[in-house]
């Protein structure tokens, strides 16, 4: 029996708003409305817009929220041109608070229900939805992505999102029925309640299940033929050869729309608040969507905000200079660090801004403990050392780092101990440079070599390489070196082996590596939002396995059975809700399992952000919020004053 609908009347965001006049709009869509450029906003609109307000993007704790005015940019510059300003107001089906997956609301659907055991799921689009070209969003657009698109021979395949077992393609994929114009259902074969947060989550997107039929089918061979999708590529530029080259590169997710296409961003429709209108290598600017589905509490359709801008720079010192020139009134996300905060802070003072420093949707840079290496020889050095079970020689390294001196060396003080956070406090050993010697001592490692470094067990020369990208995060190359210094004091020879983020995705795409500093995003694994914490994200701790459990065991490492554990542990908690009692515990077990076994090792924890806002731009968080990515979510709401 299907629960009650979800659908989730809550009195700040979605109650029904009597009007007593029209919606009202943007200044500059007004004016294309008396041009009969556009229809006018209650017919651009859909029957029961998503209504913003008080607590409905960002929580109340954290915002005072106000309706806005129109008008303004907002501008920011980057080191990559695709760099997160197509972020602002990233939506999905669903929607919660802040970074929550908790109880979410309906957005691009006005309903949705599931099954007592989380296998069906059922939503009804908000009637009169558009996308950014006026043209109605039905499950034309849903069935058009599953039987057009997923199950065509043309390099696009079903998102592992759609599967129940995560990144497993051996299990099946979702089932999909048309009930009529805007109501579908998707039925999966195992209990899959994880399903609620990539229904809500960013990273996931919307342009999993809706894909917009009336542009896309131009470059599709079941309505076109080659000669005619020829043209096609030949009169856009599009520098492709087949229908599925040009079919992949118009079905753009939203991390693709920035910039990643060429220009071709400026052609496909979207639902996003803003669309884009000018791309090149060195800049991109988006404008307001005319089509945008939301509304404020006082009836004006968002976002406030005209335009987005964002220019492309070649270094940090070249983005400070150019804040201090007053080129910036928005600046957030993971390219914000705690260390240029001083520099932020004196722009300030001339570039007419304010800096807030927030929590962060990442963890702070850490030490990544490949399982794989040399996995082809199981009696190899590293294969023993990796594959105790009392872990001592992992432990030996968590043992041998000064949080402290990680802490005040590099980030002020700020961070926390990893002893401060659910995803990381079981992994919180000692600082004990006399136990982490006696465990180097207990595993073998007694013998030295004429530098006074210990020897491998087996009296062979040992050395600990650890890789790090120095253009992923300006900490991560002197974290390096600061936990080189640690090992060495345990008698390790440890080195740093500092490249650019291409050469470093590929060694450890390779499994080249032993060890390895990066960062990922551990404050929203609880909810669901990211799983970066797999094997094969970011820094890799496993990436052979994880290639095993990718492809239902036909390629990749057979794990052994510690690691069997974690993916069994993976697939239980994706059988729960995220954030029901049910899934924080699968959650915690899934940490602690991690944790236990040093897959990632903490130096610090609990990071902290300078986010930058013009001292005019309003609905922003007040200072300490927890998840700065939050911020550029909840950008259909930013607003100038004055």
């Amino acid at each position: 029996m299907l629960k009650k609908s979800l659908l989730i009347i809550l009195s700040f965001s979605l109650v029904a708003i009597a009007f007593a006049a029209k919606y009202k709009e943007a200044p500059m869509l007004a004016k294309l409305v008396k041009e009969g450029k556009l229809p006018p906003v209650d017919e651009r609109l859909p029957d029961n817009p998503v209504v913003v307000g008080p607590g409905s993007l960002l929580s109340e704790e954290w915002l005072d929220w106000k309706p806005g005015k129109y008008g303004g940019t907002l501008k920011n510059v980057n080191l990559q041109i695709k760099h997160r300003i197509c972020d602002i107001g990233s939506i999905n089906l669903l929607r919660a608070p802040d970074q929550s997956t908790k109880d979410p609301y309906p957005v691009l659907v006005e309903k949705f229900s599931y099954s007592d055991d989380l296998k069906v799921w059922n939503f009804t689009i908000r009637k009169g939805i558009k996308w950014s070209d006026g043209v109605p969003l039905t499950t034309e657009d849903v069935k058009f992505a599953f039987e057009d698109v997923y199950q065509y021979d043309n390099g696009i395949s079903y998102p592992r999102a759609l599967y129940t077992q995560s990144n497993s393609r051996d299990g099946k994929v979702a089932g999909l029925k048309i009930h009529d114009k805007y109501s579908f259902t998707l039925t999966f074969d195992k209990p899959y309640g994880y399903f609620i947060a990539h229904l809500r989550s960013w990273i996931t997107d919307h342009t999993i299940v809706f894909k917009p039929k009336h542009f896309l089918k131009q470059f599709h061979i079941k309505y076109n033929s080659k000669e005619e999708i020829q043209k096609k590529i030949k009169e856009l530029k599009m520098g492709v050869d087949t229908w599925q080259q040009a079919l992949s590169t118009m079905d753009m997710t939203h991390w693709q729309s920035c910039g990643r296409r060429g220009g071709m961003e400026i052609l496909k429709p979207v639902l996003q608040p803003y669309v884009a209108v000018e791309v090149t290598g060195t800049k991109i600017r988006f404008a307001r969507n005319p089509y945008y589905f939301k509304v404020d509490t006082e009836g004006k359709q968002l976002p406030y905000v005209d335009y987005l801008y964002t220019v492309k720079v070649n270094d940090m010192e070249t983005m400070k200079l150019k804040a201090a020139a007053g080129e910036i009134n928005f600046q957030a996300g993971d390219i914000m660090k705690l260390q240029d905060a001083p520099s932020w802070i004196k722009g300030g003072k001339t570039g007419n801004y304010r800096v807030s420093l927030n929590g962060s949707i990442n963890n702070p840079a850490m030490l990544f403990m490949n399982q794989d290496y040399d996995y082809e020889n199981p009696n190899s050095v590293w294969q023993k050392l990796i594959q105790d079970p009392k872990k001592r020689f992992a432990k030996a390294l968590a043992m041998s780092m000064d949080h402290d001196d990680v802490n005040n060396s590099l980030y002020f003080g700020k961070y926390s101990k990893p002893d401060k956070c659910d995803w990381c406090k079981h992994n919180n050993a000692e600082y004990n440079v006399d136990k982490a010697n006696a465990l180097l001592d207990e595993i073998g490692m007694k013998a030295r070599d004429d530098q006074g470094f210990r020897k491998a067990a087996d009296g062979s020369p040992f050395t600990l390489l650890i890789y790090t990208a120095t253009d992923h995060s300006p900490d991560n190359a002197a974290l390096a070196i600061l936990l080189g210094k640690y090992f060495q004091k345990i008698g390790l020879n440890a080195r740093v082996n500092s490249m650019l983020g291409k050469s470093f995705n590929i060694k450890i795409g390779n499994n080249e590596h032993q060890v390895a500093v990066m960062w990922n995003d551990g404050p929203i694994w609880g909810s669901g939002i990211s799983e970066d914490y797999l094997p094969a994200h970011k820094a890799k701790w496993a990436p052979r396995s994880m290639k095993h459990f990718d492809t239902g065991g036909k390629e990749g490492r057979t794990p052994p059975a510690y690691l069997k554990k974690f993916f069994n542990l993976h697939s239980a908690r994706y059988a729960t809700l995220p954030e029901s009692p049910e899934g924080h515990q699968a959650f915690l077990d899934l940490v602690k399992w991690m944790s236990e076994n040093y897959v990632m090792i903490y130096p610090t924890s609990m990071t902290r952000s300078p986010n930058i806002y013009g001292h005019n731009l309003r609905n922003v968080p007040k200072e300490g919020y927890p998840y700065g990515h939050g911020i550029n979510e909840a950008g259909e709401q930013l607003w100038f004053d004055n």
